[in-house]
């Protein structure tokens, strides 16, 4: 996760904004033509009241920009907290289901050598024994975790591991 400093930010893409009829209009890159109050320009690259977006470093999980906005010689947004809905305890569900739905992907994978041996009675391999068990070790232990968090934000940010059981 990065964190919001308020200091961080990026001009993504080299953006361009210019102040058009009370509006702040956003653009991908100085436009090759451009018309205004004097007449059609063509092939500017700078001047015209153009100025660089400037987008800050935000964490979208649980933050969201403002409207743009200039700020100095930029045009820029605010990093506002985001209006979070769901309960803390739905949150946590919500969290709890992904995480068990990634540990169902991963025991899928070796569901076969376990009705294998219910069927026939050859036994699964040790290491197939072993590492389902951990990673239902460790589905228990991270959704301990999930429970034990007291905020939204901390829930929304809580990432998950990313699981391989070969």
């Amino acid at each position: 996760m990065q964190q919001n400093t308020g200091i961080q930010s990026q001009n993504l893409f080299n953006m361009k904004g210019i102040l058009v009829n009370g509006n702040i209009k956003t653009f991908s890159k100085i436009p090759s033509v451009w018309t205004d109050e004097n007449g059609t320009h063509f092939n500017i690259k700078e001047g015209f009241g153009f100025l660089d977006v400037v987008t800050p470093i935000y964490d979208s999980r649980i933050e969201e920009l403002s409207a743009i906005k200039l700020a100095g010689d930029v045009y820029t947004y605010d990093v506002i907290d985001r209006v979070i809905v769901q309960t803390l305890a739905e949150l946590k569900t919500q969290k709890i289901s992904n995480l068990k739905h990634s540990i169902g992907s991963q025991l899928q994978k070796t569901d076969w050598f376990v009705i294998r041996q219910m069927d026939s009675g050859e036994v699964a391999p040790q290491e197939v024994i072993d590492s389902r068990a951990e990673l239902r070790t460790q589905s228990n232990t991270i959704g301990a975790e999930i429970k034990a968090l007291t905020t939204k934000k901390a829930v929304l940010t809580y990432d998950l591991p990313t699981f391989n059981l070969q």
